[in-house]
């Protein structure tokens, strides 16, 4: 019939791969949605870290988001633009500047970057070192897009960098995020703050006003510790 593939139809198809938990089939599509030129959106990027989490290779679907921003900015320094789905590429007269000139260009979302940065939480070993570098440059994309960071995308960076060791990268970004926290991401800053020694960090937090949140993640964190404990 003609009728050419969109990302209406690619993203329909990385769905279904999701819900067969079929991650080597979603890159399959994901090569193929390139191949036939057509640009992929956030929904794609929140698919394919969807796709990948299981794997232990959630830095990949980062990698190639990473790729799609870069294209994404050659095309429109250059003037070329694709208008609609299916579409070839057109040149444009004026490039849009401003905040709608940056929408219009911008990849990712804030929905998308919670998913490839929750993905990046699960990295397998022989991907640990690839996640980090992933990992911090979508922190800084965000940070340039000014794309908001949830709780969660904060959680999932306060671990990556625990992870890596660099601790005071990891209480930066705690401290960098909104009110109330999420309890997953006081887990993790009291995670941290096991890891290097620095139990104090989470405690001055909570006597500054803390949240209920935070709260109950401490307790959590001292049952843990009771349970895992040799007996005195």
């Amino acid at each position: 019939l003609g009728v050419k593939p969109d990302k209406y139809t690619f993203n329909g198809l990385l769905l279904a791969d999701v819900s067969a938990e079929e991650p080597r089939r979603a890159l399959v599509h994901y090569a193929l949605m390139r191949r036939a030129l057509v640009l992929p959106d956030a929904a794609t990027f929140d698919l394919l870290a969807r796709a990948l989490r299981g794997t232990g290779a959630g830095a990949l679907a980062v990698e190639l988001a990473r790729e799609a921003v870069e294209v994404r900015r050659e095309l429109a320094s250059a003037g070329l633009f694709r208008k609609a789905a299916g579409e070839t590429w057109k040149p444009r007269r004026h490039a849009r500047r401003g905040r709608a000139g940056r929408r219009k260009t911008q990849v990712l979302d804030a929905g998308a970057c919670d998913s490839l940065l929750l993905a990046c939480m699960h990295a397998a070993p022989e991907w640990r070192e690839r996640t980090c570098v992933a990992a911090r440059w979508l922190w800084e994309h965000m940070q340039q897009e000014r794309i908001s960071a949830t709780g969660y995308a904060c959680a999932a960076m306060v671990h990556v960098l625990g992870s890596e060791g660099d601790f005071d990268g990891a209480k930066r970004v705690f401290e960098q995020a909104g009110s109330p926290r999420p309890q997953i991401l006081w887990a993790e800053i009291i995670d941290v703050c096991n890891k290097c020694g620095d139990q104090s960090f989470a405690v001055s937090i909570l006597g500054g006003g803390g949240d209920t949140n935070g709260i109950r993640a401490m307790k959590g964190a001292e049952h843990e510790e009771r349970k895992t404990s040799p007996d005195k």
